[in-house]
């Protein structure tokens, strides 16, 4: 069964951007694949703790009919040159399988920005493309968010 997840992303203007992949939510589409996060040290070749420290965020999902609109923001957020509008509050949930509202992992992180975006609109391989092919799929989308220099906090909730 497939892990469920809900993103949101917020503008200083308090506009949001949502997606997620839990039964019942937003329509209970199935627009989030994957997703990760990672705390990276980015001197990999310090040999003490370096406080050159940035939080990251890569989702991988599905361009439906239903989102279109939805992954659209994410695209012009990918070309956003306002910096009141660059840097946004994300929430990343993520659940147990797409049914089962039980919290396994709540990322809230401040001043991230879209360091790459990509969609893609032919399967990279057959093995993949049965997996997460459906009769409404348009494409892939991946977004790959970082916090802004300086800005490294998060909070991390697993209750």
């Amino acid at each position: 069964m497939a892990l469920g997840y809900e993103l949101t992303v917020t503008d200083s203007k308090g506009t949001e951007i949502k997606l997620t992949s839990m039964d019942g939510q937003h329509g209970g589409r199935e627009d989030i694949i994957c997703a990760s996060y990672k705390s990276n040290t980015l001197n990999d070749d310090s040999i003490a703790r370096s406080n050159d420290v940035r939080a990251e965020i890569k989702i991988i999902g599905r361009i439906t009919a239903e989102n279109k609109d939805t992954t659209c923001e994410l695209a012009n957020w990918s070309k956003e040159k306002d910096s009141s509008l660059i840097y946004r509050k994300v929430i990343l949930t993520i659940y147990p399988s797409t049914d089962n509202p039980i919290l396994l992992r709540n990322y809230e992180l401040e001043n991230m920005f879209v360091l790459d975006y990509t969609e893609s609109f032919e399967m990279p391989t057959e093995n993949f493309s049965k997996q997460i092919n459906s009769e409404n799929d348009n494409g892939l989308f991946e977004l790959y968010l970082v916090q802004k220099n300086g800005a490294y906090s998060q909070y991390i909730e697993s209750k």
